[in-house]
């Protein structure tokens, strides 16, 4: 069910009745607030704002915002929205920088040059004594592929090709991490796959910077990412890990991560947390362990204690000692000072991020993408304790991060360095709508004010 069916109904139970707007112009609100929301979905940020600012009368103070929630959330999600829409067939990954102000979208090895004139086979190649693919659909070389770029996820400018897409992938391990940007805003970081470097650039005009060498060679790896204040970078890789000044470079520590690791991440509190698993079976031995004052602690025992064995894919908390750790099929909320673990239940990766400063955590509920974008999306909140809480709009900022490929629905959504942007800078209330409109041009401001609704 799409958003104006809900609209009325939500009126007549939140408003006095004698100040009700009627129900054709709830109607026509929840029509323009459909049509923000489609607008979102394609990756057309401004049209996202341009239909949500119809949908509301003229300069409304609380009081009238109150009449309108479903097109008041829709235009908070518009100006709160990073997508973008690019011009190609497919990707991989999406970065967003915490000041919303870049982006990075990374390719992948998966455009389709033809369709094959025979059968997929699985071969031994005697030459190269290993099994190769023949025949089936043929795909662009990784050399040839589209590579990775950086946006102003505001706008959807493509601002510059970063580095080529082979850059970030190795034969042998597969695709890096997605990259990471500073929390300013200001710089980039990858992972190269094949030199076992840091990459380095400039985020205002994609230019490259000295890379970090000190793990040079080493493989598997990827940048752990930016300390919370910005100043530093960390990337570990083959059992070493390193962490260097942010602009100028400079080595500051070089040093082993614990055996079995499978991932780390900054913590609120500016140390590194790894999380340590093995074995591949239920009984495997998982913790989590923190690095401070020169050495590794073990801080949590999560053996026998989660539903599932967890993947690399831990989402840190930026504000407090909390974990989510995805597995499978289910999501544990760890919190490393005080033992405590909490299963969520079945909740896909991708679908559940940290909110309101780190404070509750958001699950996307029923269907999947799918189920969004059918408008049967549901946004549940939780505090950290387990308990429910309302939903509010800015519950689904970090959700609407992703990218869309020639204006078409997005294949995946929610940022995938999930700690990204999350819409502080966008204000409430009358002067959001103030905002918005500052934001158009004449032409889209004649066109809001030519079609929105009117009231009282």
């Amino acid at each position: 069910m799409r958003l104006a069916a809900f609209t009325a109904i939500l009126l007549c139970l939140s408003a006095p009745l004698m100040a009700e707007p009627n129900v054709e112009l709830l109607q026509q609100s929840g029509k323009f607030a459909d049509d923000a929301q489609e607008a979102i979905e394609l990756g057309d940020r401004r049209a996202a704002i341009v239909a949500a600012l119809k949908g509301l009368p003229e300069a409304p103070d609380a009081a009238t915002l109150a009449h309108f929630p479903v097109a008041y959330e829709m235009l908070f999600r518009a100006m709160a929205a990073r997508v973008v829409n690019v011009d190609r067939e497919t990707w991989q990954a999406y970065s967003v920088s915490s000041d919303g102000t870049r982006g990075v979208v990374m390719g992948i090895n998966n455009t389709l040059v033809s369709n094959g004139s025979a059968p997929a086979t699985i071969e031994f190649d005697p030459v190269t004594k290993t099994m190769v693919s023949r025949g089936g659909p043929e795909y662009l070389p990784i050399e040839e592929e589209p590579p990775h770029i950086l946006v102003d996820p505001r706008t959807g400018e493509m601002i510059a090709d970063l580095m080529p897409f082979g850059e970030l992938k190795a034969a042998g391990y597969g695709p890096a991490f997605p990259p990471a940007i500073s929390p300013d805003g200001n710089m980039v970081a990858a992972w190269h796959m094949t030199d076992g470097v840091v990459l380095r650039f400039d985020a205002t005009d994609g230019s490259r910077l000295p890379p970090l060498d000190d793990l040079a060679g080493r493989q598997p790896g990827h940048v752990i990412g930016f300390s919370p204040d910005g100043s530093q970078i960390a990337a570990f890789a083959d059992g070493r890990a390193a962490i260097w000044e942010a602009m100028t470079g400079t080595l500051i520590k070089a040093f082993d991560i614990p055996s079995n690791a499978i991932s780390a991440d900054w913590t609120y509190d500016g140390h590194l947390l790894s999380l340590q698993v093995k074995g591949y079976e239920e009984d495997s031995e998982v913790a989590l362990s923190i690095y401070r004052d020169g050495r590794w602690r073990e801080v949590v025992s999560l053996t026998g204690r989660t539903a599932e064995l967890p993947t690399q894919y831990m989402q840190v908390s930026k504000t407090g000692p909390h974990v989510l750790l995805d597995e499978e099929t289910q999501v544990d909320l760890v919190n490393y000072e005080t033992d405590d673990v909490i299963n969520l239940g079945l909740v896909g990766a991708a679908f559940h991020r940290f909110v309101r400063g780190g404070s509750a955590i958001a699950v996307l509920k029923e269907g999947g993408l799918f189920g969004f974008l059918s408008g049967q999306m549901t946004l549940d909140v939780m505090a950290l304790n387990g308990s429910k809480l309302p939903p509010t709009p800015r519950d689904w900022v970090t959700f609407d991060q992703y990218v869309t490929i020639k204006g078409k629905d997005p294949e995946s959504f929610g940022s995938l360095r999930p700690y990204a942007y999350q819409g502080d800078d966008v204000p409430d209330g009358h002067a959001l709508w103030q905002a918005a409109l500052a934001l158009l041009s004449d032409a889209e401001r004649a066109e809001v004010v030519a079609e929105r609704i009117a009231w009282p």
